[in-house]
């Protein structure tokens, strides 16, 4: 039987261990960061670990892993980097997540750079909470951030206030994000480009809806596979 390391509690990274899971002659174990991510595994399949890693933790759970795959999310460089220099003499496989349609986006190389180009009015920093300190203009930034004690409390070091914070889990749909954008009088929209699985289509929509100027953060450069690449690829490994 082979034994298959998955990193990463992204939507992404749970289907491809909950599919992996089904066949009998693999043992799957799914390395997540957060409580949440451990919450959302659907299968009892799956061996489940729990915590954020630097690079000698990494390094302890790799064990006797045959196959390891880096399923974090897209814009998780530091993290994927410390994976590649970790894994020297297994099999080390990205899952890639699908890029989006950019036309119409003001494109950002980063958080400040993305400030930078915003107009006046408020801003919807629809990026996550491990950056949001990042933030040049939080006077009038709301932050959209998953309902975890931990993100909430990153909200909070960096200044923001409870009404300048959004608690939300999941995608959002076009209306739900036209309802966000029309509350909180937001004139500035940013995000960065996590795919069709990220909410990215819906939120794009809603900035054109809405007129909000919509600025996107430019994905980092990698090289991987898709979901289905990836299932294909495994299957013939066994």
């Amino acid at each position: 039987m082979k034994k298959i390391l998955i990193f990463g509690g992204t939507e992404d990274g749970r289907e491809l261990a909950e599919r992996l899971s089904e066949n009998k002659e693999l043992i799957i174990t799914l390395s997540v960061a957060t409580e949440l991510g451990k919450e959302l595994v659907g299968s009892d399949k799956i061996n489940v670990l729990m915590g954020r890693l630097d690079q000698n933790q990494i390094k302890d759970i790799i064990g006797e892993n045959d196959i390891i795959i880096d399923a974090t999310h897209p814009y998780a460089v530091e993290v994927s980097k410390n994976i590649a220099l970790v894994v020297r003499d297994k099999k080390l496989l990205r899952l890639l997540r699908e890029e989006s349609k950019l036309i119409g986006a003001v494109m950002a190389e980063n958080i400040k750079d993305a400030c930078s180009k915003c107009g006046s009015g408020n801003v919807l920093a629809a990026t996550g909470s491990k950056q949001i300190a990042e933030y040049t203009c939080l006077d009038r930034v709301y932050a959209r951030v998953l309902p975890t004690k931990e993100s909430v409390k990153l909200c909070y070091d960096a200044g923001l206030d409870d009404e300048h914070i959004i608690k939300h889990f999941g995608r959002n749909t076009v209306e739900e994000n036209i309802e966000v954008i029309n509350k909180y009088e937001i004139k500035n929209l940013i995000t960065k480009d996590g795919g069709n699985r990220g909410g990215f289509k819906e939120k794009k929509r809603a900035a054109e809806i809405t007129g909000a100027k919509f600025i996107v953060i430019k994905r980092p450069n990698e090289e991987g596979y898709s979901l289905e690449e990836l299932l294909r690829i495994l299957g013939d490994l066994r």
